[in-house]
């Protein structure tokens, strides 16, 4: 859980926390889309040399 969501909530309130939820998740959301597609791409092609350092 996070704690700031939590402070949020417990000082300020459910519609404070809903605002601050809706835009923490909103600015995540290129960080999320970039490293999914990293992941996606570099994880299967470095599979074969993990074991080779000289080529990885």
């Amino acid at each position: 859980m996070k704690l700031n969501h939590l402070l949020v909530g417990s000082y300020l309130g459910s519609p404070a926390l809903g605002y601050y939820t809706v835009a923490d998740n909103l600015a995540g959301m290129p960080i999320r889309e970039i490293v999914g597609s990293l992941d996606a791409t570099l994880f299967p092609g470095g599979a074969p040399i993990a074991n080779d350092n000289e080529r990885l």
